[in-house]
């Protein structure tokens, strides 16, 4: 049987995610950073399946409902992975490539 508290907050973190990441328009997430992060959400949810002690079962396994359930909340976490690294990522070039830039002045256009 499942703690209300804890079903509550896994529901919250994916909405909360899933909202912010279409709010910021991250669409290339599954391009740049996707195949890495998908595998290892993929290896998470089913060390989750098959490890899990207090899913209500004698053996541990959760329920085939449950199962979909941990797929998607490490898909979320691998979301948030991904839209930090490419914020990270672009955060890094813009200040890279603003620093590159002559600066062009009221001083340089007089040099001329």
């Amino acid at each position: 049987m499942q703690r209300p508290l804890t079903s509550g907050f896994r529901v919250y973190v994916t909405v909360w995610v899933g909202y912010n990441v279409f709010k910021t328009g991250f669409l290339r997430l599954f391009t740049i950073y996707g195949s890495r992060l998908s595998h290892l959400a993929i290896i998470l949810a089913f060390l989750v399946f098959f490890y899990r002690n207090d899913a209500g079962t004698e053996d541990g396994m959760v329920a085939a409902g449950e199962y979909w359930h941990f797929i998607a909340s490490a898909y979320a976490v691998a979301l948030v992975l991904m839209a930090g690294l490419l914020t990270h990522t672009v955060v890094s070039y813009r200040s890279i490539t603003k620093r590159s830039e002559p600066k062009v002045g009221k001083h340089a256009s007089q040099a001329l």
